[in-house]
């Protein structure tokens, strides 16, 4: 855990006191071995399926091949160094396509009315660096992306203070694709809804489980 004021990604302000956390990423012996291979990571759920390579075809023997070397290459990458360097390229020009989904271009998280060069490197920076942000200053946490939210938000006034994360409360797929399509927290679902009951899933203890069935 190392404390932070600027995002190493674009030099924006974030708050005073916030921590950059990274979740660690699955082994594939599971053993923490120097020659293991990792085989997973899952800081922010759902990039590597939406902004990766998400339109092959999955009918075709080949592509589908080549779309698991991609995503499995770009799990195997065990620093946000080298995954910004070989991914961020790649979710720049794949995220300009969700942007328009809705038929309005520019309204993107962080992508701007105007088409310019550049326009998609700051998510595309934050998604390919796959690191959650944390104002650990906060105590209240209601919000996926809070902490980005804040540092894109010029006015200290208009800011919301919440400690961003990713707790087991949010709903972070559907945040994601919000925010890449229509530049919102919200709006575009994946059609999977949380459980009936989300309350009793803690956001404190580990696990972080709701009671069995």
């Amino acid at each position: 855990m190392k404390l932070i004021k600027y995002s190493k990604l674009t030099g924006l302000p974030l708050l005073a006191g916030a921590c950059a956390l990274t979740l660690s990423a699955c082994g594939s012996d599971g053993g923490g071995t120097a020659n293991a291979t990792q085989v997973d990571r899952m800081a922010r759920a759902g990039v590597n399926t939406a902004v990766t390579d998400p339109f092959f075809l999955s009918g075709d023997t080949d592509d589908n091949a080549e779309h698991g070397q991609i995503t499995d290459n770009y799990n195997s990458l065990t620093t946000q160094a080298a995954s910004v360097a070989n991914f961020a390229g790649i979710f720049e020009a794949n995220i300009a396509i969700y942007d328009g989904l809705d038929t309005t271009c520019g309204n993107q998280l962080a992508a701007g009315p105007n088409p310019v060069p550049g326009r998609y490197s700051f998510l595309a920076g934050a998604l390919a660096n796959d690191e959650i942000f944390v104002n650990s200053a906060s105590g209240t946490c209601n919000q996926y992306f809070g902490v980005e939210l804040d540092a894109l938000t010029p006015d200290p006034a208009d800011r919301s203070g919440d400690c961003g994360g990713r707790t087991p409360l949010y709903d972070v797929i559907d945040v994601t694709y919000s925010a890449l399509a229509v530049g919102s927290t919200g709006g575009v679902g994946d059609g999977v809804d949380s459980d009936p009951d989300p309350v009793t899933h803690s956001a404190t203890a580990f696990p972080f489980l709701a009671p069995p069935l």
